[in-house]
């Protein structure tokens, strides 16, 4: 048996270097905002077309604006304040242009990751070295480096005052009107933001419409259909118990069975869509449940067109929405 011995030089040497391997292996971060990059002045049209499909879900960790701030503990105020420093911009509006949720704090962490990736690849600053360190960042407390950088090589000047709005900004570095550049960021919808929005005016208008009539021959003095909701006229319904679904009121979609066709039982099968679509954690309808959900409801409006007998027909009113082109306008007023 051959014992090798080891000096207590190499030794060290070898631990240091295992210890070092090992410290590099934990500490491997997501990407960081390079130091005094910045997106201020720049065409934002490109990053916005990231941002538009929203979170992938093999993403595991999100880019940062200093390697010590973990982007998924920000709270909405603190990523509206780093998006305004890396941007100029507002987060609302740049939520608004990429047809992202303003309120939800897991839709703003994705849009600041964005823009941080984004400025990494064309923020840097002229006559900077392309090769920073990523982990040489600049923390959001410090801004003068930003506001006083000069823009990158290929960047036009843009005279755009503090008050001017992105869109504004768009509008002069793509050399379009303001109508032009907001008609093309925000009638790009996908199909399934499309399926939402038609599915969300059936329920604001038609849905509403079948309840609001049902109950006003019961009601005498019940409110104008402008200040009635699906909320609302349910809850009169229920309290009303004169068309008492085959299951009872405030069960499941499961329960409902095909062959459930009572008036009570469409009352409830309005509740569930509407509660279906009031808490989607997104702005998404797929073509499966889109499909189904409309061929439910097309059943339900021929009953109701026998009961109640409106003037204008329910389910001509859905076939006009089923066929529409829907515009940015009425999007925005879905999704809001």
């Amino acid at each position: 048996m051959v014992i090798l011995s080891i000096s207590p030089k190499v030794e060290r040497r070898v631990y240091w270097r295992t210890a070092a391997v090992l410290t590099l292996t934990k500490m491997v971060l997501p990407p960081v905002l390079k130091k005094r990059y910045s997106l201020k002045g720049m065409k934002l049209v490109p990053v916005i077309k990231r941002i538009r499909p929203g979170q992938p879900e093999s993403l595991k960790g999100l880019a940062r604006m200093n390697k010590e701030l973990k982007t998924e503990n920000l709270n909405m105020e603190e990523i509206a304040q780093h998006v305004k420093v890396l941007t100029g911009e507002d987060l609302d509006e740049i939520c608004q242009l990429s047809g992202r949720s303003d309120d939800d704090v897991g839709e703003a962490r994705w849009i600041l990751h964005s823009l941080i990736i984004y400025a990494n690849e064309f923020g840097q600053p002229k006559g900077q070295d392309l090769q920073v360190s990523e982990g040489d960042s600049a923390p959001i407390q410090s801004t003068s480096d930003m506001d006083t950088q000069p823009k990158a090589g290929k960047r036009k000047p843009d005279s755009s005052t503090a008050s001017d709005t992105l869109e504004d900004r768009i509008a002069s570095l793509e050399k379009k009107t303001k109508v032009e550049i907001i008609t093309e960021l925000k009638d790009k919808f996908t199909k399934e933001e499309i399926n939402f929005s038609k599915m969300g005016m059936i329920a604001l208008n038609i849905l509403a419409d079948v309840l609001y009539d049902l109950l006003k021959p019961d009601k005498p003095y019940l409110r104008p259909r402008c200040d009635c909701d699906i909320t609302y006229l349910y809850s009169d319904h229920r309290n009303l118990n004169k068309h008492i679904p085959s299951n009872s009121w405030g069960g499941p979609w499961q329960i409902i069975l095909t062959t459930d066709i009572a008036i009570g039982d469409d009352i409830e099968r309005i509740r569930l869509t509407r509660n279906e679509l009031q808490h989607s954690r997104i702005f998404h309808l797929d073509d499966k449940r889109f499909n189904k959900l409309r061929n439910i409801l097309s059943d339900l409006l021929k009953r109701f067109d026998q009961h109640n007998k409106p003037t204008r027909l329910y389910t001509d009113h859905l076939n006009e929405i089923l066929a529409k082109t829907i515009s940015a306008e009425e999007v925005k007023s879905i999704k809001n």
